[in-house]
């Protein structure tokens, strides 16, 4: 079976809401006034992601394995912060993190990881799996490195990567202890525009094999949040971290803007359209990915 080339291959294009010039700031958009209620929510955006995953209609390939050059091999220092719509995390480096492989063509570089999550622990991920839902959805966002930035690799096509996993409340889980020191951060992060520091963030322990075998779904879509451009080479893991509802219900304190409590910041599906999602049998072939992992993982 011919490997679909993601770089090159032409997206189904959406209806471009006229006059949405924006400036990015991190993956969200700070010049463009959006929210998640019914005068400026996902129901007045441009529409192409997040999709619900039907795996018994994906098209499965061989791509080489995911990979990350100098990944967070220790403890690094991390700042998190309340940016109005979720809980954002940036990683202080003295070397760029990059992803290579998969349906990736060059490096990505390492920008952030934010949330979402929802209002109770039935709904908060962005993309589905068979239509189910899961209480929260991480996505590490990264830029086409040869573009030099986030905000101008977000005018191409081939622009951005983001890695998405999910994680799931369990009643008889007191805590997730490798969650547990970004939850208490978050604590300190109610009002927006305040920050955190984490001095120990170790977003490296090393993973256990089980944790990410057995592949991910890609496909080329959009952003979830205006100006939702067509520029996402989607990474999506179908490995669910379990967690606490404690620890989840921290960031539902968090507050926007206009006050309210930070909740349903995540955009419902959209239709997939003519697009194809695609299983890549290859595993993340990493040394350290996330400090979260209770030291399991669990698969649909």
């Amino acid at each position: 079976m011919k490997i679909p080339n993601f770089q090159t291959e032409g997206l189904i294009r959406a209806i471009i809401v006229l006059g949405m010039v924006t400036k990015f700031q991190g993956l969200l958009v700070d010049a463009l006034d959006f929210g998640y209620n019914e005068e400026n929510g996902p129901d007045t955006w441009p529409s192409i992601a997040p999709n619900n995953i039907p795996t018994a209609q994906v098209a499965v390939v061989d791509f080489p394995p995911l990979s990350y050059d100098g990944f967070w091999g220790a403890r690094k220092k991390a700042t998190i912060t309340n940016n109005g719509h979720s809980a954002e995390v940036s990683i202080k480096s003295d070397l760029p993190i990059i992803l290579n492989g998969g349906p990736l063509t060059e490096g990505y570089t390492f920008q952030q990881l934010h949330f979402h999550w929802g209002s109770e622990s039935t709904l908060g991920s962005e993309h589905t799996i068979n239509g189910r839902h899961y209480s929260m959805e991480v996505h590490l966002v990264h830029y086409k490195s040869s573009y030099g930035s986030l905000q101008n690799a977000s005018n191409f096509q081939d622009g951005l990567a983001v890695v998405a996993f999910f994680l799931q409340t369990y009643s008889d889980l007191q805590k997730n202890t490798g969650f547990e020191y970004l939850a208490k951060a978050v604590q300190s992060i109610t009002e927006v525009g305040s920050s955190a520091s984490m001095n120990h963030l170790s977003i490296t322990r090393r993973l256990h094999e089980k944790s990410w075998s057995g592949g991910y779904y890609t496909y080329n879509g959009s952003l979830t949040t205006p100006s939702c451009n067509e520029v996402v080479t989607w990474i999506v893991y179908p490995q669910y971290i379990p967690i606490s509802e404690k620890q989840v219900d921290v960031f539902r304190q968090l507050k926007t803007k206009e006050g309210d409590q930070m909740v349903q910041n995540f955009r419902p599906v959209q239709p997939l359209n003519d697009r194809e999602i695609y299983y890549a049998t290859s595993d993340l072939n990493i040394d350290t990915l996330y400090h979260f992992r209770e030291g399991y993982s669990r698969v649909i």
